[in-house]
């Protein structure tokens, strides 16, 4: 034999840059290891012992679990893999006969360039995929991780590559989804069911299952909240626009006081009949406008799609708000997501204080979003149903931390409009939802049971 065919290979020596150890090490008249790599973390990934009548080739994963193993002379398997958990993927059974040394030599020095470059195994627990788009007037990011996507139908060499295209794929239905949402709930675009109902002259105007539940919630969050919070006020926010390219129109009171004739949520019929769902404006000059609620209502549906596929983690980030699904990935257990609640107007998104959440929703309706300056005073898009202008308190957020994002939604509307007393009340009385203020003074005020902040 020539010492010159057990040379490292320079894929191997490119792959693995030696940090203090060997790389190679051999010795051919020993009866010891003729070749052998170690990683980074002091692992042996090959071994083979030609002489001794043990395993020829071995490799070892960084959590100590065989991955091939094959000894030709012994009768017993010749290729052998074993997965993260412990499943056969791939198995041979000998050749009839000797293979000749050095194409068994040949054979590993292939195989182990093959694991090498192909970087074959299961997914990273904490691989992630991140999909932005513009939906609901906002810009939302849908985020899923690999290890979710994974398939026993993926071979050993392609499962990193399926996973990944699984997730993607996934996070296209979310879009597809989202999309869908939009062109029934948005209030600007001709044909969507709340379109056609603002449309109809008080007509009964047939909806799709989703536009009726939604319209439901947000009248029993009126009631609630004795229609401070009212998805009629349709024809007040028609006067207002609060976008980056206003023109800081301030509506003058004559058409204030108009708009404002058509806001009672009391004058909105739901009908159910024979799985028909259909919506009617009593008030023919009314105008549905579900902003306020929407975005929960579509994170929550968001989230129950994430774990029909199988996601089981993940994060939901709809604008102003999050939900998160289960927790975050990784070796612990109980690993949480860090969530952040922005400081109001800072310039860089600075965060007031970070909150580690798992499972939950956050939302947030803060006057520093969406608002325009004018004469020195602050317009703002949370609108007083009596006067049809931007309530004026000391509060410049409110956000609430729940189980569902449609509840987060309507009552984080309903806290900042109450103010913090009446907020802390309402609050206080519904189990297992949580408010926090922040003030015009940076004052933070949060009720009992608000998940501690890790800031």
């Amino acid at each position: 034999m020539r010492d010159s065919l057990f040379a490292p290979h320079p894929a191997l020596r490119a792959t693995f840059p030696p940090r203090g150890r060997h790389m190679c090490k051999f010795t051919l008249k020993s009866g010891l290891h003729m070749f052998k790599i170690t990683t980074m973390k002091g692992r042996h990934i090959c071994k083979f012992t030609p002489q001794s009548g043990l395993h020829i080739f071995k490799i070892t994963t960084t959590k100590g679990r065989h991955m091939c193993k094959f000894t030709p002379q012994s009768g017993l398997h010749i290729f052998k893999i074993t997965s993260t958990k412990g499943r056969h993927m791939i198995k041979a059974f000998p050749l009839r006969g000797k293979v000749p040394e050095g194409r068994m030599r040949g054979l590993l020095l292939a195989f182990v360039l093959c694991l090498t470059l192909c970087g074959c195994g299961a997914p990273s627990a904490t691989e992630a995929h991140r999909k932005v788009g513009f939906y609901f007037d906002t810009v939302i990011t849908l985020t899923a991780y690999d290890r979710d996507f994974t398939s026993e139908n993926s071979s050993f060499f392609t499962r990193n590559k399926d996973a990944s295209d699984n997730c993607e794929a996934f996070l296209d239905e979310c879009f597809a989804l989202c999309m869908r949402y939009e062109n029934l709930f948005s209030s600007t675009k001709e044909g969507s069911d709340i379109w056609n109902i603002n449309h109809a002259n008080g007509e009964v105007v047939t909806v799709d299952p989703a536009t009726y539940d939604l319209v439901e919630k947000a009248l029993y969050y009126a009631d609630l909240s004795q229609g401070i919070f009212d998805p009629t006020i349709g024809t007040v926010t028609e006067l207002w626009n609060f976008h980056a390219d206003s023109d800081k129109t301030v509506p003058d009171e004559e058409s204030l006081k108009k708009a404002l004739s058509h806001v009672d949520y009391k004058k909105v019929e739901l009908r159910k009949d024979s799985g028909e769902c259909s919506v009617r404006l009593l008030d023919s000059a009314a105008r549905l406008d579900l902003g306020g609620i929407a975005k929960g209502y579509i994170a929550d549906r968001l989230k129950e799609l994430y774990l029909e596929k199988g996601a089981n983690s993940g994060i939901i980030n709809l604008g102003g708000n999050v939900l998160l699904v289960g927790k975050k990935p990784g070796s612990d257990s109980t690993s949480s997501f860090n969530v952040a609640i922005q400081k109001p107007f800072a310039d860089d998104g600075e965060a007031m204080l970070t909150l580690p959440l798992t499972d939950k929703s956050l939302v947030t309706s803060g006057i520093y979003d969406r608002f325009f300056e004018k004469d020195g005073r602050i317009y703002h898009h949370i609108l007083d149903v009596e006067t049809g202008l931007p309530i004026e308190n000391n509060i410049y957020s409110a956000t609430i931390v729940s189980d569902s994002s449609v509840d987060g939604d309507a009552l984080s509307t309903i806290c900042f409009s109450l103010g913090i007393e009446k907020g802390m009340e309402l609050i206080e009385s519904i189990p297992d939802i949580h408010v926090l203020y922040i003030t015009d003074d940076y004052e933070i005020v949060s009720s009992a049971g608000f998940p501690k902040s890790t800031y």
